[in-house]
């Protein structure tokens, strides 16, 4: 039999367990979890904005002419150069310039453009945590043929 001091005294270690065994589980819980959900926040984010960037590539023209930037970015890309000369009226663009200054009004200096013939942007730094990649379409229009290029925008997080 146990009298009335025992029974307390174990109900109160059984409480103070109990409670110990909570904590624990809530704190491995919490600890755990929230660094990768800020992390896919962080990411689901940045492709989120990667999306509007690309969108806006589409849609922003350049001053003066009738082309977008995507469109130029295509020219280049057909001509493998970055000065492309559109005629007396418009004269010689430098896309590179163009594109570089539209990608840095969005991303900072935290992208790279690339294709098998050229690279725009930045270079990656060797201890980045995460580098994120989009990809973009690009029709190439011509009078014999025509070809889509996939352009890989990076971009990385801190």
């Amino acid at each position: 039999m146990m009298n009335k001091g025992q029974f307390e005294l174990i109900e109160l270690t059984m409480f103070v367990v109990a409670i110990s065994i909570m904590l624990i589980i809530s704190y491995f819980m919490f600890t755990s979890r929230t660094p990768k959900l800020s992390r896919l926040v962080t990411e689901e984010y940045t492709y989120s904005r990667l999306g509007d960037v690309v969108t806006a590539l589409y849609n922003a023209k350049v001053s003066g002419t009738e082309r977008t930037l995507a469109q130029m970015l295509a020219d280049r890309v057909n001509s493998n150069s970055g000065n492309i000369d559109y005629g007396w009226e418009v004269g010689i663009i430098n896309v590179d310039k163009q594109v570089t200054e539209f990608f840095d009004s969005y991303l900072g200096e935290k992208w790279n453009l690339t294709d098998d013939q050229f690279s725009l942007g930045y270079a990656i730094p060797k201890d980045i945590n995460r580098k994120i990649t989009y990809q973009i379409v690009l029709p190439i229009p011509s009078v014999l043929y025509s070809k889509i290029v996939i352009l890989n925008l990076n971009t990385w997080l801190e």
